[in-house]
């Protein structure tokens, strides 16, 4: 969920402001015809990975590697016009932010959100050496045997070990490790009448549909008839969920570390309990 952080680090510059989510992303190239707004939406025209392969080789662009991209990719539709998931337009994000801030992702992360809120297992650099375990199923060495994922390591018992990689530039989209306290202490920040992260305003726009029904940075759904913000998280094996309702003043994350994983479907059941305890 590294998505739902860099919209929140944008829309604290936008804040300051030092950016605007009408501007250009001011990038250099065919990116500079999309705005924030349109980064922030999915709707940009980037594609969803570029053309760097790393789920099979494992390495991740550098910074200088991500520019170059950047700098000739073209947009598969005007800014704006269609929903089109990018891992690369949230990768742009990120850049934006250490261009605009002369800081990098890592220092921002840690200065505006880590800090302020006391997170002790959040961060954008290297993991701590206690990160858990991942693990695959056999079934999920995809797309098969001779060609599989990176990281897929040693077998134990029916699945196998799934390697950490550093997502370096692409980070701002998947790269953050953090664990289910810090998550739902984050979270909580975004549904609190008082944020400490982001004003009123800001809160109201990220949570709320903006375009195509999604927030900037989570997706906008309906559970048990009352709105939610919630965003899904996969990496390495490890896959993650974060649930917001503002108007009940909720927040709940649940992470698993296994590709076969069903943290949604927990998220889910967490909140029926949760509305339902609320309405005791």
């Amino acid at each position: 969920v590294s998505k739902v952080f860099t919209a929140v680090l944008v829309l604290q510059a936008v804040e300051a402001d030092a950016v605007s989510l009408d501007s250009s992303a001011n990038l250099g190239g065919p990116v500079d015809q999309a705005t924030v707004f349109d980064l922030l939406t999915h709707s940009s025209g980037l594609p969803r990975e570029g053309n760097f392969n790393y789920w099979f080789t494992g390495r991740f662009p550098d910074q200088p590697e991500l520019d170059r991209y950047l700098e000739e990719q073209s947009l598969r539709f005007s800014p704006g016009a269609e929903l089109a998931y990018s891992n690369i337009g949230y990768a742009a994000l990120g850049r934006l932010l250490e261009r605009q801030s002369g800081q990098s992702y890592a220092a921002l992360l840690e200065e505006r959100i880590v800090r302020p809120l006391a997170l002790t297992s959040t961060g954008a650099a290297a993991p701590p050496g206690d990160l858990s375990r991942g693990y695959t199923p056999r079934d999920r060495i995809i797309p098969n045997a001779s060609r599989p994922f990176a990281g897929v390591g040693e077998a134990v018992g029916d699945r196998h070990l799934r390697e950490y990689h550093d997502a370096a530039s692409i980070t701002p989209a998947f790269g953050i490790h953090s664990n289910a306290r810090d998550l739902a202490i984050f979270g909580a920040a975004l549904v609190a009448e008082e944020s400490t992260l982001l004003s009123a305003e800001s809160r109201r726009r990220m949570l709320s549909p903006q375009r195509f029904g999604r927030g900037l940075g989570l997706r906008i759904e309906n559970l048990g008839g009352r709105q939610v913000a919630r965003h899904s998280g996969w990496f390495a094996a490890h896959r993650s969920q974060l649930l917001l309702d503002d108007e009940a003043n909720i927040s709940i994350a649940v992470l698993t570390n296994s590709d076969d994983g069903n943290p949604h479907t927990l998220v889910d059941e967490l909140y029926r309990l949760a509305i339902g305890a609320g309405d005791e």
